[in-house]
């Protein structure tokens, strides 16, 4: 895969012979954060790098990342049997730091801060307690008190981390109410894969009038509201465009609704379902769209979480159409990169779409814009070194006795 060629140019060569145990048990083993840009920016800086994750060999070897694996459950009722694999795994491996992704392994990660004596730094991906008010799975009536719960829960383990990573503005300040280490690291693409793309191809190659939703597909994302502006474009405004949606649906009935709902319209011809790919992939779709779509809807973690894709849309040169929330917002208001919208209005969407379609020249400058932002500032090798600094402050304190 070798996607991080730049690292190298761009940490020190501290020849670094630490080993780092990176625990997931919910997240396949390669999750964009977690492997593309965590454990491949600490192999680039020379750490001898662990992954235990659920995956379907037992042990192998990619990219300097040795990938320990689990079951993979498909129920995540059982996920709680693979706890006890991860803490013997985990211990094991002898790290020198234990780092871990998934709250649901909060009891974990302080066995192995307290048995080890090594530092364990928990990563808060999003803001879950707004995330658990969400879960279709969760019955309704049990959503607030389990989020409340939650949220004291989660807060107290934090407190006990030797540091806690984060990916978003308030999530950051939600921890640094408890902790005297927390690193905010965003989720900001791997130019080396958005830039070139896997053919090298550098321009969008694909048709007159295409658009490209990557991401989870889901009602507070606003797959509605993208069905709704298309139907708006096709009927009202009689425009040939289509609607590429990369990445799985939240929920089995939801993907038959999609269904059902794409073939009622007749509008099949003009939706493309690729379902999920792999991290590298993701450029190969986009750059055959002329606008990236970000529809999310105002629910409460919406006004907290960043949408990673924004961010990838842009390194790829394309204008943007996203819902007007605080943290779109606080990157595009100033950046003329795309059109901000009402989130829960179609007929705003669609006309964003096709005021960036029949403008194709102010289009194409909003999408350098981005690509610019992305290049100088908004890319992950910027974040990688916050994470190569948070790792030799955490060694150094240890050393120290500390």
């Amino acid at each position: 895969m070798g996607i991080l060629p730049c690292l190298e140019e761009i940490v020190s060569a501290s020849g670094s012979n630490s080993k780092v145990c990176i625990l997931t048990s919910v997240h396949p083993p390669f999750d964009p954060r977690i492997f593309h840009k965590e454990a491949q920016t600490l192999v680039q800086a020379g750490y001898e790098v662990v992954l235990i994750a659920p995956h379907d060999r037992e042990s192998e070897n990619v990219d300097g990342v040795q990938i320990m694996g689990l079951p993979r459950y498909k129920r995540r009722f059982y996920r709680p049997l693979n706890w006890w694999r991860i803490l013997r795994t985990a211990l094991r491996q002898k790290a020198d730091v234990y780092h871990f992704h998934d709250p649901e392994l909060l009891p974990i990660g302080l066995w192995l801060q307290w048995w080890t004596g090594k530092p364990a730094v928990y990563d808060a991906h999003e803001h879950y307690p707004d995330t658990i008010l969400i879960r279709e799975w969760i019955p309704s009536p049990a959503r607030e008190p389990i989020s409340k719960l939650f949220d004291l829960v989660e807060l107290r383990f934090g407190a006990l981390f030797s540091a806690v990573s984060v990916a978003d503005d308030e999530v950051e300040a939600r921890f640094k109410k408890i902790s005297h280490r927390v690193v905010k690291l965003y989720n900001f693409p791997l130019q080396a894969i958005f830039q070139a793309g896997e053919g090298g191809e550098t321009e969008s190659v694909g048709r007159l009038n295409s658009v490209v939703h990557v991401g989870l597909l889901s009602e507070v994302r606003g797959v509605w509201i993208m069905l709704d502006a298309i139907s708006v474009l096709i009927n009202t405004y009689n425009m040939d465009v289509t609607l590429t949606l990369v990445g799985r649906p939240s929920s089995l009935t939801l993907e038959k609704q999609v269904k059902d709902c794409i073939q009622a319209r007749s509008i099949a011809n003009h939706i493309e379902l690729v379902g999920q790919v792999s991290y590298v992939e993701v450029p190969k779709y986009t750059r055959r769209a002329r606008v990236g779509w970000v529809p999310w809807q105002p629910i409460e973690k919406h006004y907290k979480n960043i949408p990673t894709k924004m961010f990838e849309y842009m390194a790829c040169g394309l204008p943007i159409v996203a819902s007007d929330l605080p943290p779109i917002r606080q990157f595009m208001g100033d950046l003329n990169c795309g059109l901000l919208v009402d989130p829960t209005d179609p007929q705003a969407h669609a006309e964003a779409i096709l005021y960036l379609l029949d403008h194709p020249d102010e289009a194409q400058l909003m999408g350098e814009n981005g690509r610019r932002a992305v290049e100088e500032k908004y890319n992950w090798e910027s974040e990688g070194r916050k994470l190569l600094g948070l790792y030799e402050e955490l060694l150094c304190s240890v050393n120290r006795g500390f």
